[in-house]
Protein backbone atom coordinates (compact mmCIF):
# COMPACT_ATOMS: atom_id res chain seq x y z
CA UNK A 1 0.00 0.00 0.00
CA UNK A 2 1.16 3.68 -0.65
CA UNK A 3 1.21 3.93 3.38
CA UNK A 4 3.86 1.13 3.52
CA UNK A 5 5.83 2.47 0.90
CA UNK A 6 6.55 5.99 2.07
CA UNK A 7 7.17 4.06 5.19
CA UNK A 8 9.99 1.93 3.70
CA UNK A 9 11.25 4.99 1.95
CA UNK A 10 11.63 6.67 5.07
CA UNK A 11 13.19 4.04 6.46
CA UNK A 12 14.91 2.25 4.18
CA UNK A 13 15.94 4.46 0.89
CA UNK A 14 14.65 4.10 -2.09
CA UNK A 15 15.33 0.90 -3.18
CA UNK A 16 15.18 -1.80 -0.93
CA UNK A 17 15.86 -6.13 -0.70
CA UNK A 18 13.06 -7.67 1.45
CA UNK A 19 12.37 -11.10 2.54
CA UNK A 20 10.17 -12.92 0.76
CA UNK A 21 8.15 -15.93 2.13
CA UNK A 22 10.31 -18.86 2.71
CA UNK A 23 14.62 -18.72 3.19
CA UNK A 24 15.24 -18.34 -0.39
CA UNK A 25 12.70 -15.56 -1.54
CA UNK A 26 14.58 -12.54 -1.22
CA UNK A 27 13.23 -9.40 -3.34
CA UNK A 28 14.13 -5.92 -5.25
CA UNK A 29 11.88 -3.73 -4.02
CA UNK A 30 13.08 -0.67 -6.74
CA UNK A 31 10.44 2.67 -5.73
CA UNK A 32 13.07 5.13 -7.68
CA UNK A 33 12.22 5.40 -11.43
CA UNK A 34 15.60 5.36 -12.27
CA UNK A 35 16.72 1.50 -10.99
CA UNK A 36 12.88 0.17 -11.79
CA UNK A 37 13.75 0.91 -15.41
CA UNK A 38 16.52 -0.60 -15.38
CA UNK A 39 14.77 -3.68 -13.91
CA UNK A 40 12.41 -3.34 -16.64
CA UNK A 41 14.98 -3.47 -19.25
CA UNK A 42 16.96 -6.29 -17.97
CA UNK A 43 13.88 -8.65 -17.51
CA UNK A 44 16.22 -11.75 -17.44
CA UNK A 45 18.60 -10.52 -14.82
CA UNK A 46 15.78 -9.45 -12.67
CA UNK A 47 12.74 -12.46 -12.89
CA UNK A 48 9.79 -12.00 -10.87
CA UNK A 49 9.57 -14.60 -7.87
CA UNK A 50 7.74 -17.65 -8.45
CA UNK A 51 5.12 -17.12 -6.33
CA UNK A 52 4.37 -13.93 -7.74
CA UNK A 53 4.31 -15.93 -11.68
CA UNK A 54 2.46 -18.70 -10.33
CA UNK A 55 -0.20 -16.47 -8.88
CA UNK A 56 -0.46 -14.58 -12.31
CA UNK A 57 -0.33 -18.29 -14.31
CA UNK A 58 -3.30 -19.01 -12.32
CA UNK A 59 -5.68 -15.84 -12.60
CA UNK A 60 -4.90 -14.96 -16.51
CA UNK A 61 -2.64 -17.36 -18.07
CA UNK A 62 0.94 -17.89 -19.39
CA UNK A 63 1.82 -14.40 -21.09
CA UNK A 64 3.71 -11.48 -20.74
CA UNK A 65 3.34 -10.78 -17.35
CA UNK A 66 4.08 -14.14 -16.01
CA UNK A 67 6.61 -15.41 -18.50
CA UNK A 68 10.27 -15.68 -18.13
CA UNK A 69 13.23 -16.24 -20.45
CA UNK A 70 12.96 -17.93 -23.63
CA UNK A 71 9.56 -17.80 -23.67
CA UNK A 72 8.90 -13.45 -22.17
CA UNK A 73 11.69 -12.83 -25.52
CA UNK A 74 9.36 -14.23 -27.83
CA UNK A 75 6.55 -12.81 -26.82
CA UNK A 76 8.21 -9.74 -26.44
CA UNK A 77 9.61 -10.10 -30.13
CA UNK A 78 6.32 -11.26 -31.12
CA UNK A 79 4.13 -7.65 -29.67
CA UNK A 80 7.00 -5.36 -29.82
CA UNK A 81 5.88 -4.07 -33.37
CA UNK A 82 2.31 -3.04 -31.98
CA UNK A 83 3.73 -0.95 -29.48
CA UNK A 84 5.89 1.14 -32.06
CA UNK A 85 6.23 4.93 -32.07
CA UNK A 86 4.01 4.85 -34.89
CA UNK A 87 1.52 2.47 -34.03
CA UNK A 88 1.26 4.35 -30.87
CA UNK A 89 1.05 7.88 -32.14
CA UNK A 90 -1.90 6.63 -33.67
CA UNK A 91 -3.61 5.60 -30.72
CA UNK A 92 -3.36 9.32 -29.35
CA UNK A 93 -6.54 10.46 -30.94
CA UNK A 94 -8.40 7.41 -30.03
CA UNK A 95 -6.94 7.42 -26.65
CA UNK A 96 -8.12 11.36 -26.11
CA UNK A 97 -11.44 11.05 -27.35
CA UNK A 98 -12.54 8.27 -25.18
CA UNK A 99 -10.87 10.16 -22.55
CA UNK A 100 -13.36 13.01 -23.24
CA UNK A 101 -16.13 10.64 -23.10
CA UNK A 102 -15.17 9.35 -19.80
CA UNK A 103 -14.79 13.00 -18.73
CA UNK A 104 -18.55 13.87 -20.08
CA UNK A 105 -20.25 10.67 -18.49
CA UNK A 106 -18.75 11.63 -14.84
CA UNK A 107 -19.95 15.29 -15.78
CA UNK A 108 -23.26 13.99 -16.40
CA UNK A 109 -22.79 11.39 -13.37
CA UNK A 110 -22.15 14.61 -11.41
CA UNK A 111 -24.96 16.35 -12.71
CA UNK A 112 -27.82 13.36 -12.57
CA UNK A 113 -26.46 13.03 -8.69
CA UNK A 114 -27.47 17.09 -8.19
CA UNK A 115 -30.67 16.96 -9.53
CA UNK A 116 -31.73 13.98 -7.71
CA UNK A 117 -30.28 14.60 -3.92
CA UNK A 118 -29.78 18.28 -4.34
CA UNK A 119 -25.99 17.96 -3.15
CA UNK A 120 -22.89 18.70 -4.91
CA UNK A 121 -20.93 15.64 -6.15
CA UNK A 122 -20.83 12.50 -7.15
CA UNK A 123 -18.42 9.47 -5.41
CA UNK A 124 -16.73 8.04 -8.56
CA UNK A 125 -14.85 4.17 -8.60
CA UNK A 126 -11.67 5.32 -10.23
CA UNK A 127 -10.32 1.46 -10.74
CA UNK A 128 -13.73 0.75 -12.20
CA UNK A 129 -14.01 3.49 -14.63
CA UNK A 130 -10.44 3.08 -15.60
CA UNK A 131 -10.77 -0.65 -16.35
CA UNK A 132 -13.78 0.43 -18.52
CA UNK A 133 -11.87 3.28 -20.40
CA UNK A 134 -9.20 0.82 -20.78
CA UNK A 135 -11.64 -2.01 -22.11
CA UNK A 136 -13.11 0.25 -24.71
CA UNK A 137 -9.54 1.13 -25.89
CA UNK A 138 -8.57 -2.26 -26.38
CA UNK A 139 -11.37 -2.91 -28.41
CA UNK A 140 -11.37 -0.30 -30.61
CA UNK A 141 -7.59 -0.29 -31.27
CA UNK A 142 -7.78 -3.88 -30.87
CA UNK A 143 -10.23 -5.28 -32.23
CA UNK A 144 -12.13 -2.37 -34.10
CA UNK A 145 -14.80 -3.09 -31.89
CA UNK A 146 -17.19 -0.71 -29.86
CA UNK A 147 -17.54 -1.84 -26.28
CA UNK A 148 -19.34 1.10 -25.28
CA UNK A 149 -17.90 0.31 -21.63
CA UNK A 150 -17.58 4.25 -20.89
CA UNK A 151 -21.75 4.88 -21.54
CA UNK A 152 -22.51 1.97 -19.49
CA UNK A 153 -22.26 -1.75 -18.98
CA UNK A 154 -24.10 -3.72 -21.04
CA UNK A 155 -22.26 -5.13 -23.53
CA UNK A 156 -22.24 -8.64 -23.15
CA UNK A 157 -18.31 -9.43 -24.11
CA UNK A 158 -17.87 -6.55 -21.58
CA UNK A 159 -19.75 -7.83 -19.07
CA UNK A 160 -18.60 -11.27 -19.07
CA UNK A 161 -15.05 -10.30 -19.52
CA UNK A 162 -15.89 -7.88 -16.08
CA UNK A 163 -17.36 -11.19 -14.04
CA UNK A 164 -14.00 -13.33 -14.70
CA UNK A 165 -12.01 -11.08 -13.37
CA UNK A 166 -14.44 -10.11 -10.41
CA UNK A 167 -14.45 -13.83 -9.81
CA UNK A 168 -10.51 -14.32 -10.65
CA UNK A 169 -9.88 -11.69 -7.96
CA UNK A 170 -12.87 -13.31 -5.29
CA UNK A 171 -10.77 -16.80 -5.81
CA UNK A 172 -7.08 -15.14 -5.55
CA UNK A 173 -8.21 -13.76 -2.15
CA UNK A 174 -9.18 -17.06 -0.54
CA UNK A 175 -6.37 -18.75 1.61
CA UNK A 176 -6.65 -21.67 0.02
CA UNK A 177 -5.71 -20.49 -3.13
CA UNK A 178 -2.65 -18.55 -1.72
CA UNK A 179 -1.70 -21.91 0.42
CA UNK A 180 -1.83 -23.67 -2.80
CA UNK A 181 0.32 -21.44 -4.32
CA UNK A 182 2.63 -21.19 -1.70
CA UNK A 183 2.64 -24.72 -1.05
CA UNK A 184 2.01 -26.99 -3.80
CA UNK A 185 2.39 -30.63 -2.59
CA UNK A 186 -1.04 -29.36 -0.68
CA UNK A 187 -2.90 -29.42 -3.76
CA UNK A 188 -2.91 -32.77 -4.04
CA UNK A 189 -4.47 -32.96 -0.20
CA UNK A 190 -6.64 -30.47 -1.00
CA UNK A 191 -7.94 -32.67 -4.57
CA UNK A 192 -8.14 -35.79 -2.23
CA UNK A 193 -9.93 -34.35 0.80
CA UNK A 194 -12.55 -32.75 -2.01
Amino acid sequence: SPVVHERFIRQYGRNMCIQGLHPGDRRLLPLDPVTLGHVMKHPEQYEKPEISREIITRFIGLGMLSAEGAVHRRQRRVAAPAFGVQNLRALVPLVFGLSEQMKDRWLSLATEAEATHKERGVVLDIVNWMSRATFDVIGLAGFDYHFNAIQHEKDELFVAYRDMFEIGVAQSQRSRSLIKVIFPFLNWLFVCLS
